[in-house]
């Protein structure tokens, strides 16, 4: 008897495990509580796989690679404590760009809040960014704002501050 070709990559699934891993992007249990697009942002970039989803959202006009604002909301399916995840962000942070302003705030043992600033290192442009790490109930999540320096508006940028720090994960 023939072994049907449709029945071939299930079978060689189940008898290899490891190519049968899901490829299904990671759905977190909660979720950021802040939609972008309610703030004139539209989404121009987002990566889902297995163990990370991202999603980028920058003003009408700008791209992903080109932008003058950009609002990142990210899930790491993780279980590495906020605080060693804000602290490796500011360590990165140095390394890459040692005149680099990083300052790191706990709001609580599962939030914490970095404010980053530089006038362009390592290939990036100038820019100040706020950001807000939450641990959930199945992995970390972080939401950003960043501005490059050469558009920055304080207001705007205060404006987001506040935004970002209110931001909740749903229950």
């Amino acid at each position: 008897m023939k072994f049907p070709k449709k029945f071939l990559l299930p079978a060689l699934c189940i008898l290899s495990f490891s190519a049968c891993s899901t490829t299904q992007p990671v759905r977190p249990a909660q979720r950021v509580l802040l939609n972008p697009a309610s703030k004139g942002y539209r989404l121009a970039h987002q990566v889902s796989t297995p163990q990370i989803v991202i999603h980028e959202y920058v003003k009408p006009g700008d791209t992903i690679q080109d932008w003058d604002d950009l609002v990142t909301i990210m899930f790491a399916k993780t279980n590495k404590p906020t605080h060693l995840i804000a602290h490796n962000f500011k360590t990165l942070m140095k390394l890459q760009c040692p005149d680099a302003y990083v300052r790191l705030k706990k709001i609580s043992d599962t939030e914490y809040t970095v404010e980053h600033a530089h006038n362009g290192c390592a290939g990036w442009a100038g820019h100040k960014g706020f950001r807000k790490i939450m641990t959930g109930k199945d992995g970390n999540h972080v939401i950003s704002f960043d501005m490059k320096n050469k558009h920055f508006i304080p207001s705007e940028y205060r404006k987001w501050k506040r935004i970002i720090r209110k931001t909740k994960l749903s229950p």
